[in-house]
């Protein structure tokens, strides 16, 4: 009988990645279904991006002494990843073949891959989502704008920065954590999003100057720009960020790269966690994927 010739896979036409048999959409941008992320198109709106011009020029004209830091600010901004948080099984699944697929929370549940958070958590969640993007909360990945390649380790200690030609196109930036802004703006169902506060992917340096020109100084580092995009403890209730929303799933192909538990860390890690992420680093090894130490 004759040998049956391996075809390579063929490559994605958005992002390069391999795709997987004839599935129709890329496991890793998931292009082409979500060339049309709804979040893109809400924050592409003429008034949105209209207020949100608005806002950027208003801080740049009360920035006096402190123009240079804004630049800096900016600049930074402008090259920042979306990096999501992960507990240490869950990264393993993705990477070692149990989680073909990271989904949204409510996607998750839907699957019986994770349980509900806790009650009042979880009605939180759902209800966040809703009053952002409607029905298609569902379909939204939350994450973190960063500088680093740190993100938030309150939600896991897992960092995983994702490749921008995966994220990009269906990606949206709010000011601050969702939940957060929602108390803030004392937004209901019956009252509209304020505008000027959710930016698209490539308006992200300009909702930073927005939010941030009251903390900048004219001589600011890039350093400096670092821990005023993000910062975090390990607390929730403390976290200050940029909140990124990221419209459909990714694979281990979408992950640029990774920060993970240093020793101190692991070793608070149960045994089970403790083996996963051994795995995990040896994985990674051998895929060529980089990685160092949170």
């Amino acid at each position: 009988m004759a040998s049956v010739e391996t075809q390579p896979a063929p490559l994605c036409e958005h992002c390069g990645k391999a795709r997987h048999g004839i599935e129709p959409q890329c496991r890793a941008c998931n292009y082409p279904a979500a060339q049309w992320a709804p979040n893109v198109q809400l924050a592409s709106q003429p008034e949105e991006t209209a207020a949100l011009g608005e806002r950027y020029r208003a801080a740049q004209g009360e920035a006096g002494g402190a123009a240079a830091g804004l630049e800096v600010l900016e600049r930074v901004a402008e090259h920042t990843a979306a990096v999501v948080n992960l507990p240490v099984g869950l990264a393993h699944g993705l990477f070692i073949g149990e989680i073909p697929l990271y989904s949204p929370y409510e996607q998750q549940l839907k699957g019986r891959l994770r349980t509900p958070a806790k009650p009042e958590d979880d009605r939180q969640r759902r209800a966040v989502g809703g009053l952002l993007y409607g029905s298609y909360g569902e379909d939204i990945v939350y994450a973190a704008l960063s500088a680093d390649g740190r993100g938030l380790s309150s939600y896991g200690l897992v960092h995983l920065e994702l490749e921008e030609v995966c994220v990009a196109y269906r990606s949206t930036v709010l000011e601050e954590n969702s939940y957060s802004f929602m108390k803030r703006h004392k937004v209901t169902p019956g009252r509209p999003l304020p505008r000027g506060y959710l930016a698209r992917w490539q308006d992200r340096g300009r909702l930073a100057v927005a939010k941030l020109a009251r903390n900048v100084s004219g001589d600011l580092d890039e350093e400096a720009c670092r821990g005023l995009l993000l910062q975090s403890e390990g607390d929730r209730a403390s976290d200050l960020f940029l909140e990124v929303h990221v419209y459909g799933t990714f694979d281990h192909q979408a992950v640029r790269s990774l920060a993970l538990p240093g020793d101190a860390a692991a070793d608070l890690l149960d045994e089970v966690r403790q083996v996963q992420l051994k795995a995990l680093k040896e994985r990674l090894d051998r895929s060529g994927v980089p990685w160092k130490e949170a």
